[in-house]
């Protein structure tokens, strides 16, 4: 799973607005004033909703839920009688929503790490922050089969016997 995090967060950084990209550890959900993460922020969680056996048994099929939280703090204001500049300010939240969209829909990883499946969008959420922030959950979903190395040992032993014939 650290090689998916790790790829994702490589994709991500290329989006030169974003501050700040993490592993979601509740850094938004703790804080009671403002998190330590600078914003425009992303905040990285995944998880395998369901795995099956694949091939002999020790690789696994599994479906990939990530989930990333968009973090964006501003003081501008989105109300028709305000000027154009204070309004694209509030409304970059939604710049970077097509940004990251642009970036992770239909990709399929880097070299060092590649997908079963492209990366498909499966929606966007707004969330309310008790911290006053605007908050996206945007929700991607993929499908990997899933290698150790402790699996190979097994994979790649000879089945040595012997038949005694009287």
């Amino acid at each position: 799973m650290k090689n998916i995090y790790t790829a994702l967060e490589k994709r991500l950084s290329e989006i030169p607005a974003l501050r700040w990209i993490d592993f979601d550890t509740g850094q938004i959900e703790a804080a009671t004033l403002r998190p330590a993460v600078d914003f425009p922020a992303v905040l990285i969680d995944l998880g395998f909703q369901q795995c099956e056996k694949h091939g002999l048994g020790v690789e696994q099929f599994c479906r990939v839920n990530i989930d990333i939280k968009l973090v964006y703090w501003t003081e501008a204001h989105s109300f028709n009688g305000i000027n154009e500049t204070m309004k694209q300010d509030a409304l970059g939240m939604f710049d970077l929503i097509d940004q990251i969209q642009d970036k992770l829909h239909e990709w399929q990883g880097t070299s060092e790490f590649v997908f079963n499946s492209p990366l498909y969008r499966q929606s966007v959420v707004p969330v309310q922050s008790a911290a006053g922030l605007k908050v996206y959950h945007i929700n991607y979903q993929t499908t990997h089969i899933d290698r150790h190395e402790h699996h190979r040992q097994y994979q790649e032993q000879p089945i040595n016997f012997r038949i005694n014939r009287p």
